[in-house]
């Protein structure tokens, strides 16, 4: 499954926000073994396109309702990241065509506020 870059850098960042005992590194070392593959290129179609859904994001945030809020552990209804954005535009979802898998419920708040992505998200968490 492909990834931004930059998405992995925010994987990590988050690892060892929450104690992750192991190193960057080694982390990103175990998750190339497992078949990850980044998505090292980005065009920009890409970036036009993250830039897009981050703005969209944003400017569709204050229609959140309570229940988007209970969704998100930021209180902020609709927001997507710049990597967030990235991986929703390049990686595994509109370059390629495949689902994108998140643990972020904000993402499916954006999906409802901005009239859907052109790929499936699905919420694991």
């Amino acid at each position: 499954m492909p990834l931004p870059t930059i998405c992995l850098t925010e994987v990590l960042r988050r690892a060892q926000a929450y104690g992750h005992p192991s190193p960057p590194r080694r982390i990103a070392d175990d998750l190339a073994g497992t078949g990850l593959l980044l998505a090292e290129e980005l065009t920009q179609a890409d970036a036009v396109r993250a830039a897009e859904l981050r703005h969209f994001s944003y400017t569709t945030h204050s229609a959140g309702t309570d229940e988007d809020l209970r969704r998100t552990r930021t209180g902020k209804p609709g927001t997507l990241s710049t990597a967030d954005s990235l991986c929703i535009a390049i990686a595994i979802a509109e370059r390629h065509g495949l689902p994108v898998l998140t643990t972020d419920g904000a993402w499916s708040v954006v999906e409802r506020l901005i009239g859907g992505f052109t790929v499936k998200t699905i919420c694991i968490r």
